[in-house]
């Protein structure tokens, strides 16, 4: 498989045009290698691009938490509005639960899903494995507290 073009199609189906840059390709391919990441860079460098692009090629669940509804309603509409399977988990909308996730993974191969950290907690994933876990503003997750580790552990299988 030509990755570079597997890359460039995921790109393309985000609506992102031009080349990556330096950064962002290395993060994209440090991320499918199966390593951890952490992408400091400035607004508007594309932070966002380099976690779709990943949720699209590694397929499965893919769950973002963010700090704000705002923030998470504009992205998930964003994909949504390119056809791509993302949904929310939020205190301001109908609860999914684990088989919904399920349905949607098998009906479409992947599922972004955003969330908030209040609902993060209320997630129950017995059966269904994490591909990516994704903090949007990660400078946030000190005032989250420490419950997303154990948390992890205790009721979830990351892939």
């Amino acid at each position: 498989m030509d990755m570079k073009k597997t890359v460039k199609q995921a790109a393309k189906l985000l609506g992102i045009k031009g080349k990556r840059k330096k950064a962002q390709s290395k993060a994209i391919n440090d991320g499918l290698n199966g390593h951890d990441l952490l992408v400091i860079a400035p607004t508007s460098f594309g932070k966002s691009a380099v976690f779709q692009i990943l949720a699209l090629l590694k397929g499965g669940l893919s769950i973002v938490v963010v700090p704000t509804l705002s923030l998470l309603h504009d992205q998930a509409e964003q994909l949504q509005q390119l056809g791509i399977q993302a949904e929310i988990l939020a205190s301001d909308c109908d609860s999914l639960c684990e088989e919904d996730i399920c349905e949607i993974i098998r009906q479409y191969g992947h599922l972004i899903l955003y969330t908030t950290p209040e609902s993060l907690r209320k997630l129950e994933l017995l059966h269904t494995p994490v591909s990516l876990l994704i903090v949007d503003e990660c400078h946030c997750v000190v005032s989250w507290g420490y419950w997303i580790p154990q948390r992890l552990s205790e009721n979830w299988h990351l892939s």
